[in-house]
C-alpha cells in the first residue's frame, strides 16, 4: 500500500508535472534515485512472481518425468484445488527455494532498473534537458559493455 502511494506521488512529480523543470534543466539526483528505486520495486516484484511460477512449473514437470507415480495418484479433493504434484512444487518454491528466487530476481531487477533509468536520463539528455555527468557516463559505459 505504501509503495502504491509512492508510485502515485512520484508519477505526479516525474511524469505529469515535471516537464517545466526538465526544460529548465532542473533534474535532481534524488529524483533519479527515487525513480530507480521505484522501478527496482516494480521489476523485483514482477520477477519474483514469475520466478515462483517458473519453479512451480519446473517442479511439477520434473515430478511428472522422474517420479510418474506421484502424478498418477488421485487427488484427495476434486474441484478447483491443486493436484498434489503441483501443490508440492508450489510449496517447495515458496519455502526452500524462495530465498534463491528472491536473490536471483533481485540481481536481474537491479540491472533492469539501472538500464531503464539510464535510458530515461539519456532521453532527457538528448532533448537537452539533463546534463549527463561523468559518474553517469561511466555507469552507462559499464552497463553497455556488460549488456552487449
Amino acid at each position: 500500500h505504501v509503495v502504491e502511494h509512492l508510485w502515485d506521488d512520484f508519477y505526479q512529480q516525474w511524469g505529469e508535472g515535471a516537464e517545466a523543470r526538465y526544460t529548465s534543466g532542473e533534474v535532481t539526483a534524488i529524483c533519479a534515485a527515487v525513480y530507480f528505486l521505484l522501478l527496482l520495486s516494480l521489476y523485483w516484484g514482477q520477477n519474483v512472481c514469475k520466478g515462483v511460477s517458473d519453479v512451480t512449473a519446473a517442479g511439477a514437470i520434473g515430478a511428472w518425468v522422474f517420479v510418474p507415480e506421484t502424478v498418477a495418484a488421485p487427488a484427495p479433493c476434486v474441484g478447483l484445488l491443486l493436484k498434489p504434484v503441483v501443490s508440492n512444487a508450489l510449496l517447495r518454491a515458496m519455502t526452500t527455494c524462495f530465498g534463491s528466487i528472491c536473490f536471483g530476481t533481485l540481481v536481474v531487477a537491479v540491472v533492469q532498473a539501472l538500464v531503464a533509468t539510464l535510458k530515461q536520463l539519456k532521453y532527457r539528455r538528448m532533448s537537452n534537458c539533463v546534463p549527463l555527468g561523468l559518474p553517469l557516463k561511466l555507469v552507462n559505459c559499464c552497463v553497455d559493455c556488460v549488456l552487449d
